[in-house]
């Protein structure tokens, strides 16, 4: 019996998706049958000595793989004290889950390359886009980077007749009343604004009642790795302005909702709907979530999000995304889609719809994944970081305010690395 061992934080994360997505994975790990595991925990605000103890801790214990869960911290720093201590056969192999944020922490990546040398590495991304973006970073990406997608607690987010009747009720909404969602922050990063904007062309098409739905928490991070930072309520004054623009019965604020209100969100929703064109949009829980309980959804083809269309062709649309137009996605054509998907949309099949993403997304769909890699007989040995991966740490160097602009938008780095997040290629010649 293999001996894996689970390395992850003690502490939450930040971020409600990525607290989400490191308890899925840890239960999807749990469930993978004939493992011997055991979980080692980093502690918060850990001290090279804490990461040397925790070294020796898991060295002492002799796994034949370890599993990094987290996106932080950077576990370069423990895998930097692994190869110093392991003094007893040879070197386990390493699994690391990659996140969207992997690009941020490419100087602590870049300074624990040669200890990453010595040990065979398999990245996980949780999309095919971002696995296309990470071998452009590695020196040899052959056999060395797979895809596993981010798994969803469907004991939690399943679809139940009575469930979207509760939540219509809770959220007071007539009867026929065809409910837009979004769930996820309410950022420029996501696009929020041009989604309102998008929506305001919808209502002169049919005289059914529309909502659009917003749920998340408000924030005024602005796109700070391009330079553009917002002052402290911004975002919430420019969507009151919008909002205000004869929508005021048609665009609703749902709060930032805790799992048991978005469970009633998602039920009672028909549409989900999400415009990111954010770097950081590796695969994406809410869509995810939002199509565990049957919804159908209408999202930007870019990075993550574009697996769902592959996954679960009859949940999920896409708008194309293209770098080299003037903007990245045609508000025309979002119209067009959300109409389409609105005329698409029924609760008929939403009990089948629900099942069929559990049968991809589940806790024990993925740990299936999970089990066949562990047991892959295939080592690489980890070969590097190319000159790509190096422009990038250059850039946070010289630029850490704003590592992805340029002259005029962003940078003909990002643009290169990120054109494989988009439907349309980028030429930076």
């Amino acid at each position: 019996m293999q001996k894996v061992a689970l390395v992850t934080r003690s502490s939450l994360a930040e971020w409600r998706s990525c607290r989400t997505i490191t308890a899925n994975l840890l239960g999807s790990y749990l469930a993978a049958p004939h493992l011997d595991r055991q979980v080692f925990r980093l502690p918060e605000g850990e001290t090279n000595y804490d990461i040397w103890q925790l070294a020796q801790k898991i060295s002492s214990w002799q796994p034949d793989q370890i599993v990094f869960i987290d996106h932080q911290p950077c576990p370069g720093g423990l895998i930097q004290a692994l190869a110093r201590v392991w003094n007893q056969g040879p070197l386990p192999r390493l699994l690391v889950h990659i996140f969207g944020d992997f690009v941020l922490q490419c100087a602590e990546w870049l300074q624990s390359e040669p200890a990453l040398k010595q040990f065979s590495i398999l990245w996980i991304c949780a999309s095919t886009r971002q696995k296309r973006l990470v071998e452009q970073m590695l020196v040899d990406p052959r056999g060395t980077v797979t895809v596993v997608p981010f798994p969803v607690d469907v004991s939690h987010f399943r679809y139940a007749a009575e469930v979207r009747e509760r939540g219509r009720k809770h959220f007071g909404l007539a009867g026929d009343a065809f409910v837009f969602f979004y769930s996820g922050r309410l950022s420029s990063q996501k696009n929020v604004i041009q989604l309102i904007q998008a929506f305001q062309g919808l209502r002169q098409l049919t005289e059914r009642k529309l909502v659009l739905a917003l749920a998340g928490p408000v924030d005024d991070l602005g796109s700070p790795y391009f330079g553009k930072i917002h002052p402290e309520g911004l975002m919430s004054y420019r969507l009151q302005d919008v909002i205000r623009s004869s929508l005021v019965d048609s665009v609703e604020y749902w709060g930032n909702l805790a799992a048991e209100e978005l469970l009633l969100a998602y039920t009672a929703a028909d549409l989900f709907v999400s415009l990111s064109t954010h770097n950081d949009e590796d695969y994406g829980m809410a869509p995810a979530e939002a199509f565990a309980t049957g919804c159908p959804g209408v999202l930007t083809d870019w990075g993550g999000y574009s697996d769902f269309h592959d996954l679960l062709p009859e949940s999920c649309s896409l708008i194309p995304t293209d770098f080299a137009a003037p903007e990245i996605f045609n508000l025309n054509r979002v119209r067009k889609a959300l109409f389409a998907g609105f005329l698409n949309a029924s609760t008929s099949r939403r009990q089948d719809k629900s099942a069929q993403a559990a049968a991809v997304l589940s806790c024990e769909a993925v740990a299936q994944k999970l089990t066949e890699l562990l047991s892959h007989p295939e080592r690489v040995v980890f070969q590097g970081w190319n000159e790509n991966f190096k422009k990038v740490v250059y850039s946070f160097n010289v630029k850490p305010w704003a590592p992805f602009s340029g002259k005029e938008g962003p940078s003909d780095l990002y643009r290169k690395l990120y054109s494989v997040y988009a439907t349309g290629e980028y030429d930076a010649n």
